[in-house]
């Protein structure tokens, strides 16, 4: 049975990992916002770029996070012009997403920023150790059924 009388702030996961979550957030945030772009656009624009998904539905599916919150950062990115909705010519319920020409100059240069941020935080790691730490979270968020990618 867990013990206050002996709780150290410093033995907690949620420490470290808030912790680190707020440094690299900030970090992304602020390279990213040369670009007019916040960390959650980022986390929409690139699958679409590399083609894995075009619809809202399979897009929310594949980032993990839900349809309300992609359609809001859908009408964020198409009212600064990185995208695009079609109907779908089949079936008007559905819709398509497709980057601009705007959109594809950008996502490029956010690819080089978030690899710019990643090699700050995992300069001090080997590329195995960094491998495993991005396979370790990945493991620990799927014992807790959210999905998650490496």
């Amino acid at each position: 049975m867990p013990n206050a009388k002996h709780y150290n702030l410093y033995d907690t996961t949620a420490y470290w990992v808030n912790k680190l979550n707020g440094v690299i957030t900030s970090s992304v945030e602020k390279e990213m916002r040369r670009f007019d772009i916040t960390p959650s656009q980022w986390t929409v624009l690139v699958p679409l770029y590399h083609g894995k998904t075009d619809t809202p539905q399979k897009l929310a599916k594949f980032i993990g996070i839900d349809k309300a919150a992609v359609k809001r950062t859908l009408d964020r990115l198409e009212k600064k012009g990185f995208i695009t909705r079609r109907k779908d010519e089949k079936d008007s319920r559905l819709s398509h997403i497709d980057l601009t020409e705007k959109g594809q100059k950008v996502v490029p240069q956010l690819i080089i920023a978030a690899q710019k941020c990643d090699s700050r935080f995992l300069e001090g790691l080997s590329n195995e150790e960094a491998f495993m730490f991005k396979a370790i979270i990945n493991k620990m968020l799927r014992s807790r059924e959210i999905s998650a990618f490496i």
